[in-house]
């Protein structure tokens, strides 16, 4: 899954000057293995769906936050909200401006429901009003790559 290899690499592409802080901040992107998205569908008594999503957030006017404790909370809360919602995290990275989750959705959640809990809900565990942008990425993503889609 490409969007899989982006987020892992979100902190060596970013090219920091500060390499304690690329190392520290390492510790906020998670990529899980395993089936975790994969090929495995959502089962409904309508049918069977592949709802995965990639969700980006960004920081309002794009400042850089340096608190890692900040950071890591982020990182926390954004799991926690998955666990809490009954989405599946696929990778995730927190970075200083910005936030990246992959994710299978729950189908009685649309991406809009999706990124408006992740907007409102990481705001509210780390007390952060007006963390966010009061917008959004999310796009859908599947198992085959764009190579596979063009052929």
């Amino acid at each position: 899954m490409d969007v899989r290899e982006y987020i892992r690499n979100q902190v060596d592409a970013a090219q920091f000057y500060d390499s304690e802080f690329i190392e520290s901040l390492k510790q906020f992107t998670r990529v899980w293995d395993g089936e975790q998205i994969g090929q495995t569908p959502i089962e409904v008594t309508s049918g069977r769906y592949w709802y995965h999503l990639h969700l980006v957030l960004v920081v309002d006017d794009r400042r850089r936050i340096r608190d890692l404790s900040f950071l890591g909370g982020i990182f926390e809360s954004s799991q926690a909200i998955a666990l809490n919602r009954g989405y599946v995290l696929n990778s995730i990275s927190v970075m200083p401006d910005h936030l990246h989750v992959c994710l299978r959705g729950a189908i009685a959640d649309s991406p809009e429901v999706i990124a408006l809990v992740y907007l409102n809900e990481t705001c509210r565990m780390q007390s952060a009003n007006g963390l966010w942008r009061p917008s959004y990425y999310v796009g859908t993503i599947g198992v085959y790559n764009m190579n596979a889609v063009r052929r």
